[in-house]
């Protein structure tokens, strides 16, 4: 079982890029329009680009992280089958099982 708890500072971290993204893209015209923070057209999209990097980053990131916590529930998984597997065949061996 994936434990999903670490991971929900992430999912807040993710909602406030996005929230970012979505305030610069529902203001870009009043940015530009009126100039607010004296900002250029092109300061404004460059802003816009760079939020929007951060935010890809950061779902591949998050996202990569989820894959990483898989495998690793998996291979702790597959050692646990092995170490069964090991017992099996030394309860077989030592002759403390017999198969009929």
């Amino acid at each position: 079982m994936i434990n999903l708890e670490p991971l929900k500072s992430d999912i807040m971290k993710l909602e406030r890029y996005y929230g970012d993204l979505k305030h610069y893209l529902d203001n870009f015209g009043e940015y530009v329009r009126l100039g607010k923070n004296n900002m250029t057209y092109e300061q404004a999209v460059a802003e816009i680009n760079l939020v929007a990097k951060r935010h890809k980053d950061f779902v591949e990131a998050y996202h990569v992280g989820l894959k990483e916590n898989e495998i690793l529930a998996l291979e702790t998984k597959l050692e646990k089958y092995k170490m069964i597997k090991l017992g099996m065949m030394q309860n077989l061996l030592t002759g403390k099982i017999r198969l009929v």
